[in-house]
């Protein structure tokens, strides 16, 4: 799962701030893997990791730190523009 994951425009508008399951990310993963029975993403120190991870199914994967701050930034109210990220297996 190397897949480049894009957040669009419109991930960022319609996305549910401080939401693990409709947030800016998880739209995107939902657009990447479609066929997902569920899709979650956080961020930041209570994740354990201080960066980010999503869950995709059952399977664990980590986001770049660049990526949580991102998430944190839009969370907080902060503009941002669109990004891609990997995913890295846990």
């Amino acid at each position: 799962m190397n897949k480049l994951i894009h957040v669009t425009q419109k991930d960022i508008d319609e996305g549910c701030k401080v939401e693990g399951t409709s947030c800016m990310v998880a739209r995107a993963l939902k657009r990447a893997y479609p066929n997902a029975q569920s899709i979650y993403a956080s961020y930041g120190s209570h994740t354990g990791l201080g960066g980010a991870f999503a869950r995709i199914g059952k399977k664990y994967f980590t986001m770049s730190i660049a990526c949580a701050k991102r998430m944190s930034d839009w969370d907080d109210g902060k503009t941002v523009k669109p990004f891609a990220f990997r995913l890295k297996p846990r």
